[in-house]
């Protein structure tokens, strides 16, 4: 690769050297010639109309001092016009060359702005038109005095955001200096047509998008040149060619600079420079890191004229997507080859600040001197002074340097070598050798001698005469006559007649008219118009069409036609149409049906008209959509009810199990029971258990959002035992007929929103046994339950009843516990309740009502278990926290501490105190599975209640967590675990004082594997390679102190329960090689400290990863081998403290986010490894920051045993996890 000096434009450089001593608040050096060492005032603005304003104002000002100057012949020897090259050198010096005076000319024009950050919102033709030569705008990023107001500003931003084009630069030698530009949406600056010597210093450019032309953030239009960008920054700039910079035969130099992030479409996802030689770009001490081509070449820097590295750059993990290939370099298109930067991909070092001839691996942070800038370079960096000399030199240098001086006039003499870039303004006398490359303007006068050899490249304008050998590289305009040959590359312009074959790739727009012939692959855009052939593949359509097909299909469609195709279909099409016959018309099944059920439930004709009503939707429901097709002397009237039920409470919109739930996760995708209104027997629908005859038992809802009224419908549910909506938003009235409910045991109906009373009709019932109405908004009084003599468990507490506690309350000699609590009751306790307490030979355990505060109290009472002040300050939990003694406990009693001591024996009897452990657990357990045969819950329950040796009272303290690790135990097989079963005779590996499971002499924190906290709450479970299998039960989110769940190497199967979400202090989990299924739930975003997610080797675990990314705390993620599919979200940057991602041989794809790479400790962040399926030639994920690429493996469960070994070092979790 030819090393260069970077081609610097004099006349650029002695403006920019204005600008810098003005942006750098460096003074200028003391010469006779000084008449000024002061820097202006700055100008302060708050909009872009300011902005404009005040341009307007500096254009205005110079054009009269020109005018002035002019008009009394001073500087009589300026060689250019307004629109010139160069401006006069004569004007930077105290006297007049010409004439020996001290009048001065003008100094250019200059607009010093104070920090500003303002907002240019518009489109591509909104852009500020620079129409004056030698403009300079410059921002003093290190604060300055504002000449309005006098007083000193300490902003640093100098920032134009916004989505409109900013500047068109129209004119010569326009200079910004600490100018940042960012969110332009149509490319923020355009520097036009053979517009000469702009120069950009110090200046940010980012996320400047131009999608569909070149250039994101700076275009450079045809035949513009001696464009500088010095000490600049790109980043996440975007754009077809070209992401920050693209140029048309145009030359321009980047220095000191850095650029990452950037992304072309097409080529160039830094540079793009289209135009063979003369037009020259040159790059020298600048870092190119993680910029991107998508669909071409050069991912860094893309030119097909003449690139020069003029040395120092530093570029690392540039990719070109479409071969997956790094460029750290420049990709010449002439050759074909990338053109590696000597220095490339080293280690990079997080540096904080230079050091002497830093190196290019200090692209983060500051740079040292002659090494450069990082990453955020600011225009006041020492080292970049150190680069601008105010001294011309004293004589030429025999070897050009590797970074360009910058005088302020030329060199006396000739250099003894040429310049292999030629000089802006031809020299005065000839060279001794030629130029590579001719000069971009004539000289006035014809050289003294010829040259000795033509010049290596055509020039810009004909000669006078023919040369003798064709030129090396096409004119800019086309020949009167077409060429022999095709050109080696496409023009930008299309022909004006297709051509005789299709291209190879499709175009990125449509043709105006069809090929002859189908291109090979699809175009990303349809046609204008139909293609005479038709494609190779069909497209798919997602809609019936119209009319029908004129042959059949091969498959049927997911939606019937609009009419009936002429020939059959290869394959029967799912239909709804009834399979049997009911031997009547529509109209007089519907008849007889809606006869059947007016005369057998609550609803009448009006509801059933009542297109609002969920009876009628119940009713249409019944008779057009449901694929049972029931006749009127069908069991019509239960399935009928259920269906109102779903209605009436929004089924819909239900938590789980709805009519359309899909969801991985739900109780329905993973167990025996199926969707409400799905196929089948009602029976099966979740929350619905029937008895042998196939009636409805057993209705049983928790936390399901059911909202809305309870239909009187139900009460047509005669065999109905138990009816358990708990935690809903259930509204209106409890049903009056409920009281026909002659065989009902139990109505649990807490936290929800029902008013009213609680209805009289309930004495009806019989065998009423629990009545659990607490957390409610019920008014009246209680004298309802008076007469419900069977009463034994009734929860009253947190509602708005009111009136006095009834004396006849206390005929109720069978009540076991009864809590009103939280109401606005007043009075006192009857005295015969309390001769019902335990104490005095009755039966009543626990008695609570408002009795605290003493004199003050709303309730006066004796006897009570426990008092509560009128307004407690928490809603209590369903399990009262009363020490489990049955003697009468002292009013402000505490409540007993925990103990790993077992704790004393309950006081009840077996049948009594298993129906109040089953009413206390049901708040916490699914209770329809608790009660079917085999079921964990079942085997938890039934342990707990008749096996487990400490026969704890349902009041106690740990009966909860007691009851869920019985549950975990059996949800996980553990009598077939390899160690610490509950008949295990082999001691538990972990101490002398751990216990097997189940083990009835110990308190569950002594099992095995087991870690509680002071207070007895559990903290940890830590199985690995213990044969767990079964599945994890919901129930675990109960174990609310739990901080580790670590269950490696095992068969757990089944989904990750939703509710791990609710363990809010849960720092890790850790299921690695099991056999997990479904998808990573969206509540486990709840549990916002979690650190350690270790998920890796679960063949069958799918769904996204979104969840992850409100997970803020994350530090170590392995998501490896398992089938995750979509793409990688970016928000995902937003976790800060990740340090591990493992994310290969998953079924992801996409692009890794550049806000995931920006977190890359090799930019300062914490991520180390970052490993993904970016590796091969066809990657799944493309990805440049990645620590590790693999090739993509999909695993199922027949190749499970094939694992990826990475080439590096495995991963490490971070310690203290």
């Amino acid at each position: 690769m030819r090393i260069h000096t970077g081609h610097v434009p004099t006349a650029a450089l002695v403006l920019a050297a204005v600008s810098l001593t003005i942006l750098l608040g460096i003074a200028p050096s003391a010469s006779a010639g000084d008449v000024n060492t002061s820097s202006p005032p700055c100008k302060q603005i708050d909009s872009w109309s300011d902005l404009t304003s005040a341009l307007d104002a500096v254009i205005i000002a110079s054009s009269a001092a020109r005018i002035d100057y002019d008009s009394v012949g001073g500087d009589s020897a300026k060689t250019t016009t307004a629109d010139s090259l160069s401006v006069p050198i004569r004007q930077f010096h105290g006297t007049n060359a010409a004439t020996g005076s001290s009048n001065k000319p003008p100094q250019p024009p200059l607009l010093l702005l104070c920090p500003f950050s303002i907002t240019h919102d518009g489109n591509k033709n909104d852009g500020y038109d620079i129409t004056v030569s030698g403009l300079n705008i410059v921002c003093d990023k290190s604060g300055g005095q504002d000449s309005s107001v006098g007083a000193t500003t300490t902003s640093s931003d100098c920032e134009i955001r916004g989505t409109a084009r900013h500047f068109n630069i129209k004119s010569n030698n326009v200079n910004f200096g600490g100018i940042d530009i960012s969110g332009s949406r149509h490319g923020a600056v355009v520097v036009e047509d053979r517009v000469e010597g702009t120069t950009f210093l110090g200046s940010e450019f980012l996320d400047n998008i131009l999608e569909d032309e070149d250039g994101g953030a700076i275009s450079l239009q045809l035949g513009s040149s001696a464009t500088l960008f010095t000490k600049c920054l790109f980043s996440d700039n975007l754009a077809m060619n070209g992401g920050a910079i693209s140029g048309a035969f145009a030359t321009a130099t980047v220095h000191s600079s850095t650029m990452y992030f950037n992304e072309a479409a097409g080529n160039g996802g830094g540079v793009y420079m289209q135009g063979g030689q003369p037009y020259i770009f040159s790059v020298s001490h600048s870092r190119f890191l993680y910029n991107a081509a998508s669909y071409g070449e050069g991912p860094a820097i893309w030119s097909d004229g003449a690139p020069c590295d003029s040395g120092g750059n530093y570029a690392c993990n540039n990719v070109d997507w479409t071969n997956n290939l790094p460029c750290d370099g420049i990709m010449t298109a002439r050759d074909e080859v990338c053109e590696v930067f000597d220095d490339n991909c080293h280690t990079p070092v997080v540096d904080s600040g230079g050091s002497d001839g830093g190196g290019a691996n200090n692209y983060v942070g500051g740079g040292g001197d002659g090494g450069g800038d990082g990453i955020g370079a600011d225009v006041n960096d020492g080292e970049f002074r150190d680069n601008i000399s105010s001294d011309k030199t004293e004589s030429p240098t025999v070897t050009p340097s590797s970074v360009p001086s910058i005088s302020l006039e030329p060199t006396s003499y000739p250099t003894a070598s040429p310049s292999v870039h030629p000089s802006t303004p031809p020299s005065g006398s000839p060279t001794s050798y030629p130029t590579h490359s001719p000069t971009a303007q004539h000289s006035g006068m014809p050289s003294a001698q010829p040259s000795e050899s033509p010049t290596f490249a055509p020039s810009t304008h004909p000669s006078g005469q023919p040369t003798s050998l064709p030129s090396a590289s096409p004119t800019t305009d086309p020949s009167s006559s077409p060429s022999q040959a095709p050109t080696a590359a496409p023009t930008r312009i299309p022909t004006g007649q297709p051509t005789g074959h299709p291209t190879n790739s499709p175009t990125y727009l449509p043709s105006p008219s069809p090929s002859s012939f189908p291109t090979e692959v699809h175009s990303n855009m349809p046609s204008a118009d139909p293609s005479s052939h038709p494609s190779a593949s069909p497209t798919i359509s997602h809609k019936p069409s119209d009319t029908p097909s004129t042959s059949p299909s091969v498959s049927p469609t997911s939606s019937p036609s609009a009419s009936p195709s002429a020939i059959p279909s290869a394959s029967p099409s799912t239909s709804h149409s009834p399979t049997r016959d009911c031997r009547m018309n529509e109209v007089e099944r519907a008849r007889l049906v809606s006869d059947l059920i007016i005369a057998e439930t609550t609803t009448t004709f009006e509801d059933i008209l009542n297109d609002d009503s969920p009876q009628h939707m119940a009713f249409h429901w019944l008779m057009y959509e449901d694929n049972q097709y029931l006749c009127p002397d069908d069991e019509v009237i239960q399935r009928y009810v259920l269906a109102v039920l779903y209605f009436s409470t929004n089924g819909d919109s239900w938590t789980h199990c709805s009519a359309g739930d899909v969801a991985m996760d739900s109780p329905c995708a993973v167990g025996t029971e199926t969707n409400f209104l799905a196929d089948g027997s009602e029976c099966d629908w979740y929350g619905v258990t029937c008895g042998g005859s196939k009636t409805v038992t057993k209705i049983a809802f928790e936390n399901n959002n059911l909202r809305g009224p309870i239909p009187d419908e139900i009460s047509s549910l005669t065999d109905l035992v138990t009816l358990s909506l708990e935690k809903m938003n259930l509204s209106g009235t409890i049903p009056s007929v409920l009281g026909t409910l002659a065989k009902i045991l139990s109505i649990d109906l807490d936290f929800n929103e029902l008013t009213g009373t609680i209805p009289p009709e309930l004495k009806n019932i019989d065998e009423l046994k629990l009545l659990d109405l607490n957390d409610n908004m019920l008014s009246g009084n209680v004298d309802a339950l008076v007469e419900i003599d069977h009463l034994l468990f009734v929860q009253l507490h947190n509602n708005r009843l009111s009136g006095t506690v009834s004396e006849r309350l206390g005929e109720l000699k069978e009540l076991r516990a009864i809590t009103m609590f939280g109401n606005d009751l007043k009075g006192y306790i009857p005295e015969g309740m309390c001769d019902n307490r335990v104490g005095n030979g009755g039966q009543l355990q626990h008695l609570e009502v408002d009795c605290g505060g003493g004199d003050d109290a709303d309730v006066s009472c004796t006897c009570c278990s426990k008092c509560w002040t009128e307004s407690p300050t928490a809603s209590p939990t369903s399990i009262p926290s009363a020490s489990p003694s049955f003697e009468p406990t002292p009013i402000h009693s505490a409540p007993p501490s925990f103990s790993h001591s077992p704790t004393v024996r309950c006081n009840m009897d077996a049948t009594e105190r298993s129906f109040f452990l089953q009413a206390f657990l049901e708040d916490v357990s699914d209770p329809v599975a608790m009660v079917r045969d085999g079921s964990a819950q079942n085997k938890a329950f039934k342990w707990l209640a008749e096996e487990d040796e400490l026969y704890i009272c349902p009041t106690d303290n740990n009966v909860v967590q007691r009851y869920v690790m019985a549950l975990f135990y059996f949800a996980t097989e553990g009598d077939s675990w390899l160690r610490c079963t509950q008949e295990a005779v082999t001691p538990c590996a972990r101490g002398a004082d751990t216990y097997r499971w189940l083990s009835g002499s110990a308190n569950e924190c002594n099992w095995s594997g087991v870690d509680c906290d002071e207070s007895g709450g559990v903290t940890g479970i830590v199985f690995d390679d213990n044969g767990l299998s079964g599945y994890l039960p919901s129930e675990i989110s109960q174990l609310q102190n739990l901080e580790v769940l670590k269950l490696e190497n095992g068969v757990i199967a089944g989904s990750l329960p939703s509710t791990l979400g609710s363990l809010k202090s849960l720092r890790k989990l850790d299921l690695d090689f099991n056999s997990l299924t479904g998808s990573i739930p969206g509540e486990l975003a709840d549990a916002e400290q979690l650190r350690v997610l270790d998920l890796n080797n679960n063949y069958e675990l799918t769904g996204n990863i979104n969840p992850l990314t409100h997970l803020i705390n994350l530090r170590f993620v392995q998501l490896h081998h398992t089938q995750l599919t979509g793409t990688i979200p970016s928000s995902l940057g937003d976790l800060k403290d990740l340090e591990t991602l493992s994310i290969y041989a998953t079924d992801m794809e996409g692009v890794m986010p550049r806000a995931v790479c920006r977190n890359r400790d090799t930019l300062g962040g914490n991520l180390i490894n970052l490993q993904a399926d970016c590796g091969g030639s066809s990657p799944e994920v493309l990805c440049i920051c990645c620590s590790m690429c693999f090739p993509m493996r999909r695993m199922t469960l027949d190749t499970a045993a094939v694992v990826l070994i990475p080439t590096a070092m495995p991963v490490i979790p971070p310690s203290g996890s």
